[in-house]
């Protein structure tokens, strides 16, 4: 029952918020948003009707994999002005739809017309679903009477739960800093993981899957393609989720690290062959960056000069540049005054006499235009050697690779002869890597090797290179603000037994994933040493996945460093941990953590 005063604010709200139904034109979303945000209409605009079109677009490559949730309840949070969630609910026709939006003022406008729709199956509750106590008080039998609270030993609580489906926003602009993580989203996505492992929260009902509107270099922190960037909680997430995918994105690389040109475009051939198997088409326009370029290339025997990112610069500045100089449109130097040229004379023959042999030059000084032609050549120079160098490093790394995969199982004294040759070559080879003088070489050569390594494994040791398909483009334009976002699909799987019987048992899983990213270029053998005195010894046996190179491991894990473990590397490692009888208690492990950097957040 509202009060007075509840009553009088939803009037004065009504009298300068005019309703805007669903589908209603993009101007007039607009006018509604500007007026309550007051959004320069050049910086913050939403853009044209294209901001419908991104949504029937993602919906539409979505499609196939949500008709199995027609007719289910959707528990969505912060959906602002529903568009995507009013298309959404049009396509599944959910029994019931939670809108957890605490933005009263600003989206009554477009949330009271669903309301009021006959027959309406939606419900506003007006909190934050960022709030995990607001959450849990949602997640009731008054709001969702379809859904039964598991048990631990409910074999249902391990299966996914097609009636139920989660769809967030948390794309903050600006981004939001919260207790040592980058953004609000990153602290969300790491809880609503730790939910799926421990079956909390929403997971309780079953395994529920996520359909979730990030920040666009948000993304990076589930889909890292590069070893380096993989944290704590993209490790978490892989093991939580049988699958991540990457639905829409502006699809360009990241701005901290970004994979070399060769390996993307090795990933995306085999993505448009899964693509042309399944018949997935992507609309015109939709096309991802390295989708535009190898759609080009796809079914051409194509060389890449691996390293060398295909740049503006390269390609358009440079080439243009040298084209404007050599038909004389700039001069490379400025012509001289005859006062100063004749004064810099003078002291020219005064520096012959000191200098016999030499002819002094008087030259004006360099344009700006030749100046940076020179540069930019210089630059090129620059990578194109760095280049050779991290090509020829990387094609004997596969070719040693390539043998051993080859003689694993390969026994006898024949085997053993070659498996020696091999491991001498490999030797020699980290020497090389070694001496190399350049030390930015050296640090991009190691970064380069291992990703390669991690890539070129099947299935991939790198999540986002197991995509079905290529992500769609989405334009800042077609935002509001006008900000790239993402949006992330996170299909969650049944981690351990172990957990079902303990959810604290989860402070072993985080300690073990603690352990193998605070130090991403130690190596796996002292890191496993470092877990507990005779971890190593006991894993190393427990686990064979981690001594076997077809399943990107390693016969000397001295040699490999952690960053090169799969997630399936650390799920053996915490299945077996389990099993091992003199692992330390929790008590101990808690103890540990208190008096070390473990417990330390640890997110990019």
């Amino acid at each position: 029952m509202k009060t007075a005063a509840q009553r009088a604010s939803q009037l004065a709200v009504d009298a300068v918020t005019p309703r805007v139904p669903p589908g209603a034109p993009t101007e007039l979303v607009l006018q509604t948003l500007q007026r309550h945000y007051k959004l320069s209409k050049r910086g913050n605009a939403i853009g044209s009707s294209r901001r419908v079109s991104v949504v029937n677009d993602v919906l539409e490559r979505l499609k196939p994999s949500l008709l199995k949730h027609e007719g289910c309840d959707i528990l969505d949070i912060n959906p602002g002005p529903a568009i995507f969630s009013s298309k959404l609910h049009d396509l599944l026709k959910p029994r019931k739809h939670i809108l957890m939006e605490q933005e009263r003022v600003a989206y009554t406008p477009f949330l009271q017309p669903l309301l009021d729709a006959p027959d309406s199956k939606y419900v506003w509750v007006k909190k934050s679903g960022l709030l995990f106590k607001s959450l849990e008080k949602v997640l009731n039998e008054q709001n969702f009477p379809h859904q039964k609270v598991l048990d631990k030993d409910d074999p249902r609580i391990s299966e996914p739960n097609p009636t139920m489906l989660v769809v967030m926003n948390i794309a903050f602009f600006p981004k939001w800093a919260f207790m040592g993580f980058q953004s609000i989203a990153h602290l969300f996505i790491n809880q609503m993981m730790a939910a799926i492992i421990t079956h909390s929260y929403f997971q309780k009902y079953g395994l529920v899957r996520i359909l979730a509107w990030v920040d666009d270099q948000d993304r990076f922190l589930a889909l890292p393609r590069h070893v380096h960037s993989r944290k704590k909680g993209s490790l978490a997430m892989a093991v939580a989720c049988s699958r991540i995918t990457e639905v829409a994105s502006s699809t360009v690389p990241s701005t901290y690290l970004s994979r070399d040109l060769g390996l993307e475009l090795e990933s995306v051939r085999k993505v448009i062959l899964r693509m042309e198997a399944n018949g997935t088409k992507t609309p015109p326009g939709r096309e991802s960056l390295f989708l535009g370029h190898a759609l080009g290339l796809h079914g051409a025997d194509h060389r890449m000069k691996k390293g060398q990112q295909d740049t503006e610069r390269f390609v358009k500045e440079l080439p243009d540049l040298e084209a404007r100089f050599a038909a004389g449109k700039f001069p490379k130097r400025y012509p001289m005054p005859e006062k100063e040229r004749e004064k810099l004379h003078s002291k020219m023959i005064v520096a012959k006499t000191k200098m016999a042999g030499s002819k002094p030059k008087i030259q004006g000084a360099l344009t700006p235009e030749y100046k940076r032609l020179a540069m930019l050549r210089t630059h090129r120079n620059t990578f194109e050697r760095r280049a050779k160098v991290l090509e020829t490093l990387r094609s004997r790394q596969r070719e040693i690779f390539t043998k051993i995969k080859e003689l694993h199982h390969s026994k006898g004294i024949r085997a053993t002869k070659k498996k020696e040759r091999v491991a001498a070559s490999r030797r020699e080879f980290i020497k090389d890597l070694e001496s190399v003088p350049d030390r930015q070489v050296l640090s991009m050569a190691t970064g380069l090797l291992d990703t390669d390594r991690v890539s070129t494994i099947e299935p991939s040791g790198i999540i986002y290179d197991r995509r079905e398909y290529e992500p769609l483009k989405a334009r800042p334009e077609e935002f509001c603000p006008q900000r790239p976002l993402a949006l992330l699909d996170f299909e969650p799987q049944t981690v351990l037994p172990a957990l079902k019987e303990n959810p604290e048992n989860y402070l072993y899983v985080d300690y073990i994933m603690a352990h193998v990213t605070r130090n991403t270029i130690s190596s796996v053998k002292v890191e496993l040493e470092r877990l507990w005195p005779g971890a190593y010894e006991y894993l190393l046996e427990e686990v064979p996945s981690l001594s076997d190179p077809t399943k990107g491991g390693d016969t000397d894990l001295e040699l490999m460093r952690t960053r090169c473990l799969t997630h399936e590397h650390v799920a053996d490692i915490v299945e077996a941990w389990m099993r091992w009888p003199y692992r330390p208690t929790l008590e101990q492990i808690r103890a540990r953590n208190n008096n070390s950097v473990l417990d330390k957040v640890d997110d990019d």
